[in-house]
This record gives structure tokens, C-alpha cells and sequence, in this order.
């Protein structure tokens, strides 16, 4: 192989779907996402997400690191696990938005004013303690989460 096809080679070679694989839960099944947008479809807030999870999963196999990293996206899921559910390749999108959401997160790149990041934090928080979610001790963390 020539000096040139190797560079080629090289530069098409995305590290960001590695990282992707390697930090975020379920990330490895990125790649099999065939892009049918059934999931966007399927999610009852697919219409006010930036970026829908097949777009999310394009733009990480695009090596879009920032835009997928800064986007708001992934803190919309809901776990409502429709996405999944109808996923003609069962891919556990749930699990690799949350995932995704974590990552960023661990990175210090929580969107700034996003309600759905602090509701995600106290919903994982409840249900970690106990196993499932405590939907009295939810809805007061909730409704006191900026304080009195």
C-alpha cells in the first residue's frame, strides 16, 4: 500500500466513533445504526430535540466530536424506551443517549440552562438509591431543586 492510500486511510479513520465506543454505555452499537429514524419517529419529543438520535449517531460516525458533545439532545430522553422498542435493529438507544449525556457531563459540557439535565440527575440519583423511582421523593426534589 502506497504512502498516500495509507495517509488516506488515516484520515478517514474517525476517533471520535472509537471514543464513543470506548466511554459511553452501549456506544459500540453506534455504528449498526442503519438510519431509518423509526427512534425519532417513535419519540414523543422527537420534534423538539436539535438533533434526533440517528442524526446524534450520523454526526458521531462523521467525527462531529463538538457539535454531538455541546448538543442538548441526548438530555431529552425521557426513557420512555419507545425508540428501542421499534428500533428494527434493537439497538439500546436509550442507553447510549443517557450514556452520551454521562460522557459529557464527565467532560464538564452539560448545556447551560437545561432543565432536562438537572431532571436527569435527580430521576438517576432516586432510582440508584433504591432501585426504581420514588415518585414523591422525584417530584419534591423537583419542584425544591432551586431551593425555596
Amino acid at each position: 500500500m502506497s504512502e498516500m492510500n495509507k495517509a488516506m486511510i488515516e484520515q478517514y479513520r474517525n476517533s471520535f466513533l472509537s471514543e464513543v465506543e470506548a466511554n459511553v454505555e452501549e456506544g459500540e452499537w453506534v455504528k449498526m445504526c442503519m438510519q431509518c429514524g423509526v427512534c425519532s419517529g417513535s419519540c414523543p419529543l422527537g420534534k423538539h430535540w436539535a438533533h434526533p438520535p440517528q442524526e446524534i449517531f450520523m454526526m458521531i460516525r462523521a467525527g462531529k466530536r463538538d457539535e454531538v458533545l455541546a448538543s442538548d439532545s441526548m438530555w431529552m430522553c425521557t426513557s420512555c424506551y419507545n425508540c428501542v422498542v421499534r428500533c428494527p435493529r434493537q439497538l439500546p438507544i436509550t442507553h447510549i443517549m443517557h450514556g452520551l449525556a454521562t460522557y459529557a457531563k464527565k467532560l464538564g459540557l452539560v448545556p447551560q440552562n437545561q432543565p432536562t439535565a438537572k431532571f436527569a440527575e435527580i430521576f438517576w440519583n432516586n432510582m440508584m438509591k433504591k432501585g426504581r423511582v420514588n415518585e414523591l421523593k422525584l417530584g419534591l426534589s423537583l419542584y425544591f431543586k432551586d431551593g425555596f
